[in-house]
């Protein structure tokens, strides 16, 4: 019987790095301890990699997850893997069964950081309404409790001061989250366009209503802004970049 050792989605690259996913090709569980010699190639080169420490087990249905930093180009790569495995409970002779391992494959490379997984703090809002807690303790709760370590804002629910919110109120919250491992993904702003049933805010207004947002954003160590599509206008996204060309 032949167990597969790299699968289909063997190899996953990042920015700064790759990921090589390898089947147990055993019948049960091993000690991580029994892994031996491990070598690891693409396209021909061998690679450092790390793997997860040895004090553990090896589960039959996991992936050993080991991990470079060579950066790889996108697309199809040759992996390689070899390894030794103990066989624990057998016995060869008069010392333990050790019995090697070898698999190449070409794989299709897969990114795993293409999307970023977060909680929207919006989802929150019948806690905010209750107000039994400040907006940004429940913020900083959602990270703290498991939930998820990066988190999506709504700074309308979150700052009295909003639009105009100052850079120590966001900072204040970004360094909060950092310290229970958190950051923030993306901050939903908001264009209030109009200021009474028939008065509409001129560009210059528009333009006061949203930067200060932005500032925001960047202070509270946001990856991007939400606003509903095409809500902002070729023209006043013109008069936004050269300010967020400034923060960056």
């Amino acid at each position: 019987m032949t167990l597969p050792i790299l699968g289909d989605d063997a190899l996953t690259t990042t920015s700064d790095g790759f990921t090589v996913r390898v089947s147990l090709p055993w019948i049960r569980s091993l000690p991580l301890s029994s892994l031996s010699d491990l070598r690891v190639q693409v396209d021909g080169v061998d690679c450092a990699v790390s793997a997860p420490a040895a004090d553990g087990w090896w589960f039959v249905q996991d992936r050993l997850a080991l991990r470079g930093h060579t950066v790889l180009a996108p697309g199809a790569h040759t992996v390689a893997v070899s390894f030794r495995l103990l066989i624990p409970y057998l016995q060869s002779g008069p010392d333990a069964l050790t019995l090697p391992f070898h698999a190449e494959r070409r794989v299709d490379a897969g990114r795993t950081d293409r999307w970023t997984l977060a909680a929207s703090a919006f989802n929150w809002t019948p806690d905010v309404i209750r107000a039994e807690h400040p907006a940004t303790d429940i913020v900083v709760g959602i990270v703290s409790s498991g939930v998820s370590s990066v988190i999506e804002l709504e700074p309308g629910q979150l700052w009295r001061s909003f639009p105009q919110t100052s850079t120590a109120e966001a900072s204040a919250l970004r360094d909060r989250l950092a310290e229970v491992g958190g950051r923030v993904s993306i901050v939903g702003a908001s264009l209030d366009d109009w200021l009474g049933p028939t008065r509409r805010r001129d560009e210059d207004e528009r333009l006061a209503f949203l930067l200060p947002q932005l500032r925001t954003a960047h202070d509270v160590g946001a990856e991007g802004v939400r606003l509903p599509i095409g809500q902002a206008g070729p023209q006043l996204l013109g008069r936004l970049q050269p300010s967020c060309t400034t923060w960056s």
